[in-house]
Parts: structure tokens; C-alpha cells; sequence
């Protein structure tokens, strides 16, 4: 009988992983996006963010909603390899069908207009929540229980995710791009889009934390599948809500310095978002290297989700003050946010997805190809 073991052992996964990762997210973005040292195109932000905000959009269609279907049929390398350009075209063909195609109907979505391709990315803000919520909290419920198989399952959940999607996009989003546009709208938004945006990004953030560090934790004190997915449904806004105002203090409080503040000036809310990115990164990351062991993990549920919550408030924080203060200028060389008081630069909300993204297509198309091994186990 055989089992899959980490390769590096434990710790040494975790350490080769992010390795692998960090440098070739930084390789493809000096490649592709860096605006100063860009080989293939110094083209910053976009079209880079755009694709591949979507990427990861549609590689939750394909892994979290479809298992990855067809391609879990073929052996590694080739099923990480011919999804992973799946993924990427398809992503592709999504960002060209709604600014090229779309944006001729809707001008807020156009190519060559002011805010297109921007409206066209936090469509994955919305979707990342409206997608993948029904298959992470609600565990697929209640298409599996109607009896439903893939890949039924995942084309019922992104038409489904879709209808969701695009409701709450037009409610909360749509209206501040479609001023931007010149587009006319009825009323005004209910929310500046700062707030909009730190709120928004503050529920995915609970969404994504307790129905993967947690393990839908507090959500499975509900025993039925219906009730856990109600609970997990309005939780994620009702503690979302929470947190927003909680990050938004610690920002105000002692994140950021007073000339930071500043510069930033109504934007800061916003903020909310570029800090919770790095827990979202750290999430896909902590929970994907060595899959079905988050540490701490040996001990009971209550303290290994204590312990848990300890290394997301310490790395992620960590992660946040590097990347302001010195990698976005120094490695990835880019713009200083307002005036660059104190060397303040980049758009976290560009690398970091940009790393998720990496992550990703290892752990879900190639699943730790490379990082695992094949051992007999021991009788």
C-alpha cells in the first residue's frame, strides 16, 4: 500500500514552496508587468491585472466547481499543464468578451475607455465570494443532494454564481464605474467606493479564512448542510462587517504612520483591502502546501484555531509592511502611492493575486507536482 509524503519533509515544503512561488511570480512580473524592468512589455497595470484577476476567477470554475474536469483524468504533469493553459485562455477570451464585446453595449466595460478593464477586474472581487462561496461553505449543497455529478455540479454553480455576481456587482460596483465612464446612472452610490471596496474585500476575507483556515468553522455548529450554508451566508457579510471596522482602527491606529494617513488621505479604506490581500494570500498558500495539515494542526480543534489565527495576524502584517515599505519600489518598481512618504508604494492588490494566482496553478492543475512523493506505507 502506498501514501503521498511531503518530498522536503513538513517545514521544508513550506520553505521550497514559497521559494518556487516568490520567484516565479517575481521572474513573470519582471517579464510581463514591471514597469521599469519589463523584458516582453512594461505595460503596468494592465491588461496584465485584468487577465489575471480572471484567471483566478476561472480556475476557481475548473478546480473548485468542476474538480478540475476533464483534465483530473490525466496524470501529472499533463493535467496541471493542459489545464493551466485552459485556464489561461479562457480567461482571456472572458476579459475580451466583457470589455471588447460587452463594453460596446455597456461603455463602463469598454476597452479604450477610462475605467474598462478595471470595471471588468472587480467583477472578481464580487465573483470570488459569489463563485466559490457555494462550493466552500455550502459544500456543494443542494446540487450533490438532488443527486447532480460533475460536471453538471460545476456548470450549475458558475451559472448560478453568475446570476449572484452580477446582482451585487450592480448594486455596489457598477454605479461608481459607470459615473467614471460618463455613463447615466439613477441616484447615487449608497457607498464612497473606498468603503465599497475595503467591506466588499473584508466579508471575502471571513468567507475565505473560516471556510478554509477554519474549516467552516463557526459555521459547522449548524449539523444540516441547509443550515450551515444560510449561517456561512450571513455570517460572511455580519462578521465581515466586523472586521471592516476592526482593520479600518488598526489602520488608523497603528499600521500606518500620521504621513502615510495623509498622503492617502479618503482612500483609506480602501486600505482594508490592500491589508487583508496578504491574508488571502497567506490562506491559499498555508492551506495548499502541505494539503490537510494547517498547522498548528496535532492539537485540539479549539487551540490548533487559535494558533491559526496567532500566524495570520503575525505574517500577513509582516508581509504588508514589507511589501509597502521596500519590495513594491526596490524589486517590482512600482509607483509610489501619492507622494511616497517614507518609500510607501505599490497596489497590493496587483502582486499579491499575482502570487495567488502562481499558487494556484501548482496547487490545484499540477496538485504539488513536485512537492509530494510516492512511499510505501508503514504496516
Amino acid at each position: 500500500m502506498e501514501q503521498t509524503v511531503p518530498r522536503f519533509g513538513y517545514w521544508g515544503n513550506v520553505v521550497v514552496g514559497f521559494g518556487v512561488i516568490l520567484a516565479v511570480s517575481i521572474g513573470l512580473y519582471w517579464l510581463f508587468v514591471d514597469p521599469e524592468w519589463g523584458v516582453i512589455s512594461k505595460t503596468y497595470p494592465e491588461p496584465w491585472f485584468v487577465w489575471f484577476f480572471w484567471a483566478i476567477m476561472v480556475l476557481c470554475w475548473f478546480t473548485f466547481q468542476g474538480n478540475n474536469w476533464p483534465f483530473n483524468k490525466l496524470k501529472q504533469p499533463w493535467c496541471g499543464i493542459l489545464s493551466t493553459l485552459a485556464i489561461s485562455v479562457v480567461a482571456a477570451a472572458v476579459v475580451w468578451f466583457i470589455c471588447g464585446v460587452w463594453g460596446r453595449v455597456d461603455p463602463t466595460f469598454a476597452w479604450g475607455g477610462p475605467v474598462g478593464q478595471d470595471a471588468a477586474a472587480f467583477g472578481v472581487l464580487v465573483g470570488f465570494v459569489m463563485w466559490n462561496h457555494w462550493s466552500v461553505n455550502w459544500q456543494h449543497y443542494p446540487w450533490t443532494d438532488l443527486g447532480l455529478k460533475q460536471p453538471i455540479v460545476g456548470l450549475v454553480e458558475v451559472v448560478w454564481g453568475a446570476l449572484c455576481v452580477i446582482i451585487v456587482y450592480m448594486l455596489l460596483f457598477w454605479p461608481h464605474f459607470a459615473l467614471w465612464a460618463g455613463v447615466p446612472i439613477v441616484g447615487d452610490p449608497f457607498m464612497s467606493f473606498p468603503v465599497t471596496v475595503g467591506w466588499y474585500y473584508a466579508c471575502l476575507e471571513i468567507f475565505l479564512f473560516c471556510g478554509v483556515i477554519w474549516e467552516n468553522w463557526p459555521f459547522t455548529i449548524f449539523k444540516k448542510r441547509w443550515q450551515m450554508g444560510v449561517a456561512s451566508f450571513v455570517g460572511v457579510f455580519g462578521l465581515g462587517t466586523g472586521l471592516y471596522f476592526l482593520v479600518l482602527w488598526m489602520l488608523q491606529t497603528f499600521l500606518l504612520t500620521g504621513a502615510v494617513k495623509a498622503d492617502i488621505g479618503a482612500d483609506l479604506p480602501m486600505y482594508v483591502a490592500q491589508y487583508l490581500v496578504w491574508w488571502s494570500m497567506f490562506v491559499i498558500f498555508w492551506a495548499n502546501i502541505n494539503p490537510g495539515k494547517t498547522w498548528p494542526y496535532k492539537y485540539s480543534p479549539a487551540v490548533n484555531r487559535l494558533g491559526r489565527l496567532v500566524v495570520f495576524i503575525v505574517i500577513p502584517t509582516a508581509m504588508f509592511y514589507l511589501y509597502y515599505y521596500w519590495f513594491a519600489g526596490s524589486v517590482l518598481h512600482e509607483p509610489a502611492v501619492g507622494s511616497g512618504v517614507g518609500g510607501f508604494s505599490g497596489n497590493a492588490l496587483g502582486f499579491a493575486d499575482w502570487f495567488i494566482l502562481i499558487n494556484l496553478f501548482w496547487a490545484a492543475c499540477f496538485a504539488n507536482w513536485g512537492l509530494t512523493k510516492t512511499v510505501k506505507a508503514s504496516a
